[in-house]
């Protein structure tokens, strides 16, 4: 699986810098020191991800809300959510996120006899994470420190093996200590 990470201003009022990552690898980036940078996932390999990654986020973004098909409705909507935040439009952006966080939430599992086989758990505990890690994402670069780290600790109890929720927590203490 390739990993292409992009770094740029979200906005021209907002500090944090959002990087992009594929959902299952995430790799830093660097750019100002002084600054946070939060890192995002999205997907590569569906829901326009490449656009995403190309820096095209309009472009996913039309094309994404163009489809109102129910499949892949977490992937849709994780990208979605990306797409928005590093085209600077918040406000859409953190609906994206909530509603990618219900879709991860709902996802049909494949079933055993004795309930949801443990990889399909697993599967949706890791879904679920990478949106409440991009939605604490959203919630950092809204100021909003309290909801962010509440989001990525959840995160990080669902799917410990997630690098890019405790790099955003690091992220996350280095940003609170600045505003202190």
């Amino acid at each position: 699986m390739n990993t292409l990470s992009i770094s740029k201003r979200i906005g021209k009022a907002v500090k944090p810098i959002c990087m992009l990552s594929l959902a299952l690898v995430s790799a830093p980036a660097w750019s100002e020191p002084d600054q946070a940078r939060y890192e995002m996932s999205v997907f590569s390999d569906a829901a326009y991800g490449t656009k995403i990654l190309a820096g095209k986020y309009k472009q996913a973004i039309g094309k994404i809300s163009s489809k109102n098909s129910s499949r892949n409705e977490f992937q849709r909507k994780t990208n979605l959510c990306v797409a928005y935040t590093k085209s600077g439009e918040i406000e859409l952006a953190e609906m994206a996120c909530e509603e990618a966080v219900v879709a991860a939430k709902v996802m049909k599992a494949h079933r055993s006899s004795s309930g949801m086989s443990d990889s399909s758990q697993k599967t949706r505990n890791r879904f679920v994470a990478i949106a409440l890690s991009n939605r604490g994402v959203i919630n950092a670069v809204k100021g909003d420190l309290e909801s962010a780290r509440k989001d990525f600790d959840a995160a990080l109890q669902l799917s410990s093996a997630l690098s890019s929720v405790r790099a955003n927590l690091e992220r996350l203490e280095v940003a609170r200590q600045d505003s202190v």
